[in-house]
């Protein structure tokens, strides 16, 4: 799917179909964190389960509001559990398909929000 996201001088999604995903034109075939303010990472967490300190750290380190998670239909859902931490701190969560995420990233990224998300392929 082509996505044609509104001007803005950060990254935005600007292609997303299964196995890949498109950052300002570049082609990447692993999940990624991406954010409003340059933050442009491989995600190595295939299981939310299995979030460590230092992966909260990388999330925590966007200074987002609003931290979507895109997951595919093969990838376990995260829990509030896992995302807890965050939570607490004041940073908002929301879990959807990751073509949803990457749509939803764009339109609050144009609109100048504070954003986060992590886009998970498989």
């Amino acid at each position: 799917m082509k996505l044609q996201p509104d001007r803005h001088a950060g990254l935005s999604v600007t292609a997303y179909a299964e196995g890949w995903i498109a950052v300002n034109g570049s082609r990447y075939s692993h999940d990624l964190l991406i954010s409003s303010s340059g933050t442009l990472l491989a995600w190595p967490v295939k299981d939310f389960k299995h979030l460590q300190s230092d992966h909260l750290s990388w999330l925590w380190e966007t200074r987002a509001d609003i931290l979507l998670i895109g997951c595919s239909s093969k990838t376990p859902r995260p829990d509030h559990v896992s995302l807890f931490p965050l939570i607490e701190k004041g940073m908002g969560t929301e879990v959807m398909d990751t073509a949803a995420a990457c749509r939803t990233f764009n339109i609050l990224a144009a609109e100048g929000r504070r954003v986060a998300a992590v886009l998970m392929l498989a």
